[in-house]
């Protein structure tokens, strides 16, 4: 079914469910997992460059910890013995969603798993990889931390 699940992570809990449902569904279906992480788009509750002075030194910053974010996931997908590889790209001048359809498109992936909040900027990711003529829809998953929450409950109150 799904032999290619895309995956962008950037060190939140959000993002960690969306992980954890990707390597879920990546055993079950013996598929790869490809981890995006881009910068220039992270979170800033992370508290990343709160003491930088300048935009070089805080890209670098960015760079080094969506490094660290990839290899800390990448390890924990290998640990389960699912093949997995990572990409890390920059914000430029493509949105965070453009630049993960283009991703998508690129690499082929069968899924987008997306660990969330809530709904907001999904809407905004282009189903035709940001191409200006049309190519295939890549399905997408929303992981909401709202509801993987309510979920743990009652499966734990079932016990």
């Amino acid at each position: 079914m799904y032999r290619r699940i895309l995956i962008p992570i950037d060190g939140s809990a959000a993002a960690e469910l969306g992980l954890n449902e990707a390597m879920r569904l990546a055993f079950l279906n013996d598929a790869i997992i490809r981890l995006v992480c881009v910068v220039g788009e992270l979170p800033l509750s992370l508290g990343i460059g709160a003491g930088c002075h300048s935009p070089t030194e805080l890209r670098k910053l960015l760079r080094e910890f969506g490094a660290e974010v990839l290899r800390n996931a990448a390890r924990r997908v290998r640990a389960r013995c699912i093949p997995v590889d990572s990409a890390l790209f920059e914000a430029g001048e493509q949105s965070f969603e453009e630049r993960l359809a283009a991703e998508a498109e690129a690499w082929g992936a069968d899924l987008i798993v997306i660990g969330s909040h809530g709904w907001r900027g999904v809407s905004r990711i282009p189903q035709n990889g940001g191409a200006r003529h049309p190519s295939r829809a890549v399905p997408m998953l929303l992981v909401r931390e709202a509801a993987s929450k309510v979920e743990r409950s009652s499966f734990q109150s079932r016990r």
